[in-house]
């Protein structure tokens, strides 16, 4: 089994976009403002982050990390008001098979926010944005460290087959399937070999929920 370090594994599915730095040292990511260095102002920096947690992301410039950003709260020439402290992140997890116990809390916590719902114990809260194809093109993407448009016709063929045969697929279970993957055998596989990790994680999940109805 190929070792992969945290905090590659921490890295796995960041999604990466260009984005200039504006005359207020800030970039914009979906509708959202990020406070940058004030040397960085004009020039194009490379923005990665977590698509389903932008409370920071992480800037690079040329390959090299240069600094974490947080969302903007107020106009940085206004002084009369405290800015809200942001509230501290949580601890990195200790290891690989622990950020993977991570994940799969994050979904079992998902799905029950789900159930309440639907019995409506919890408030209706903002949706969020669908989960289509594309995400699905560019999660596999990224979790192998490469960009859509530098995938192969024949990946894309079967990207395409498999979400037409098993999709939508859930996000997080695509996360879960994608890292464990990853973990025993490293990066390199044909991408035949991620897409069944994907698939069978799909079914596992359905044959499970099909057994509690029964």
């Amino acid at each position: 089994m190929r070792k992969i370090e945290e905090k590659q594994l921490q890295a796995i599915f960041l999604w990466r976009e260009n984005r200039k730095v504006d005359k207020l040292g800030q970039v914009s990511l979906q509708g959202l403002k990020f406070e940058v260095a004030s040397f960085l102002v004009g020039k194009t920096v490379e923005i990665r982050y977590n698509h389903f947690d932008l409370s920071q992301v992480f800037i690079y410039q040329n390959g090299q990390f240069l600094q974490k950003a947080r969302q903007t709260t107020l106009p940085r020439w206004n002084t009369s008001k405290k800015q809200n402290q942001p509230k501290p992140s949580s601890p990195p997890p200790k290891s690989g098979i622990n950020h993977l116990e991570h994940l799969e809390e994050q979904h079992r916590q998902h799905k029950k926010d789900q159930a309440k719902k639907m019995l409506g114990r919890q408030g209706q809260s903002p949706r969020r944005e669908t989960f289509t194809v594309t995400h699905f093109f560019k999660a596999v993407a990224t979790a192998l460290h490469r960009k859509v448009e530098q995938l192969h016709a024949n990946e894309l063929q079967l990207l395409q087959q498999a979400w037409n045969a098993y999709g939508p697929f859930q996000p997080p279970l695509i996360h879960i399937a994608l890292a464990k993957a990853i973990l025993a055998k490293g990066y390199d596989q044909h991408i035949s070999f991620y897409l069944q990790a994907i698939i069978n994680s799909h079914l596992n999940h359905q044959n499970k929920n099909n057994q509690k109805e029964k």
